[in-house]
């Protein structure tokens, strides 16, 4: 009995020794749960997904913590994070029983059970290898998270200035309407005494209409990008009409150059995946080669023995030590593993070096679609729009005093309105060009003077 404590207690020795102590948490991945998963204060819990103050920021930041697909990959970043601690791990010990339906006679007595306790070790280096693998798998998730991250954002903002644009040229036309309806009445006016005729009130009233369909026109749009905001913040669908602010359209320049910008796309979360992966294919072929030396194996064989022998030490147990090695042969098949994992990593490393030349491009022409957008900007609201008032003024005013025609006024103050809808949308381009350059770039951009 004593013996098969002993024993009994050496198994479970093999056992512990297979044991691993659990990693650290990881400060980065720790930040980014804390920033996804954050919750409400209990008194705003209640409002939380329908308290929305028209600023892009407060979008920004509802999104960050209820869009799906950043808390998928997180998730995915997590099981990436915990495969490396598996992947230090000595393959799992394996334990026998065997029973002799037909027992061994000995001298101390039969044969009855069984016991064996094996446990593999790899050629030293396999376990690191595998582990490194899985390390630069997990720094692939966390880049991957961060880029979905800097896209979630893009994404927001894009719609956001949607909205604030169809918002501005709705309240612009609206401002037509009443000006066109003014006009119509001071136009049937003067056909009551003989100083126009119908047709210019004709001319009038049909303009109210086609301004009226573009606002229906652009109402309807308003809904359809409502419901692509709603989709990038990850709200119910049932969320109220979302508010924009009509003021938060401040244009700001460009602080950096365009050179330090293009040398900051090259660290942008995408492209940092892109040679995370790139190691891993690179890690994967020295791992391969490993696959060439045998493993090792060591074991205990504990056979219970019956009482029947004729022999003083009767129904003494055998106990017996193993050692096992693998034999390696299938050498074309580790020759292959290592040629696919090298490809992979070339072909990966291929595609790196075209993403960093088409970043760089890409940041040339967003500066330059920026620095287009805020001179046309300045242009209306400096030159083309004050020009246009002067004009509609004075068309207007020899209105008054009788002189001019309708169709004067509205051209006057059809070319006035155009303008501010396009100052309007100058601005909006400015506001995504800009948001499309920190997302090419992979962070905020410094603003410069003006």
């Amino acid at each position: 009995m004593k013996q098969r404590i002993i024993a009994t207690a050496a198994m479970a020795a093999v056992v512990a020794a297979c044991a691993t102590p659990e990693s650290k948490s990881d400060e980065a991945y720790q930040a980014a749960y804390d920033q996804t998963f954050a919750q409400p204060a209990p008194d705003q819990q209640a409002d939380e997904d329908v308290a929305f103050d028209g600023s892009l920021q407060a979008y920004i930041d509802y999104a960050l913590r209820h869009r799906q697909e950043l808390q998928a990959e997180l998730l995915h970043w997590r099981a990436d994070r915990r495969a490396v601690d598996a992947a230090y791990r000595l393959p799992a010990p394996v334990l026998t029983y065997g029973y002799f339906f037909q027992s061994v006679e000995t001298r101390v007595g039969p044969q009855q059970h069984k016991l064996n306790l094996s446990q593999k070790i790899p050629w030293p280096g396999k376990s690191s290898a595998t582990e490194s693998v899985a390390q630069a798998k997990a720094e692939v998730g966390q880049y991957t998270y961060s880029a979905k991250l800097i896209a979630i954002r893009n994404e927001v903002q894009l719609t956001y200035w949607d909205i604030w644009y169809t918002d501005q040229a709705t309240n612009l036309l609206k401002q037509q309407v009443e000006i066109l309806k003014s006009l119509a009445q001071a136009a049937r006016t003067r056909v009551e005494t003989g100083k126009t005729t119908i047709a210019d009130v004709g001319q009038v009233e049909l303009a109210v209409s086609r301004t009226l369909d573009k606002i229906a026109m652009l109402e309807q749009r308003r809904i359809a990008l409502e419901a692509d905001l709603v989709y990038a913040l990850g709200a119910p669908q049932d969320v109220e009409p979302l508010p924009v602010k009509p003021n938060s359209a401040e244009l700001v320049s460009v602080g950096e150059s365009t050179n330090d910008l293009a040398q900051s796309a090259q660290a942008h979360p995408q492209i940092l995946k892109q040679l995370e992966q790139a190691q891993v294919y690179a890690v994967a072929a020295e791992a391969s080669d490993s696959d060439r030396y045998p493993d090792f194996g060591v074991g205990v064989d504990y056979v219970f023995v019956g009482e029947e022998g004729p022999a003083d030490d009767a129904g003494k147990d055998a106990v017996a030590a193993f050692v096992s090695v693998s034999l390696p042969i299938w050498f074309d098949d580790y020759a292959a593993n290592r040629d696919t994992a090298e490809a992979r990593q070339r072909a990966v490393e291929t595609d790196v070096e075209a993403k960093r030349h088409q970043v760089q491009s890409k940041v040339k022409s967003l500066v330059s679609s920026l620095q287009d957008a805020q001179r046309r900007h300045d242009l209306y609201g400096n030159t083309l729009i004050p020009q246009a008032e002067t004009v509609y003024a004075s068309v207007l005013g020899a209105y008054e005093v009788g002189q001019g025609n309708v169709a004067a006024i509205m051209l006057a103050q059809k070319d006035l309105i155009e303008l501010r809808v396009a100052q309007a949308a100058a601005a909006r381009d400015h506001h995504k060009t800009r948001a499309a350059l920190e997302s090419v770039v992979g962070r905020p951009i410094a603003g410069g003077n003006q």
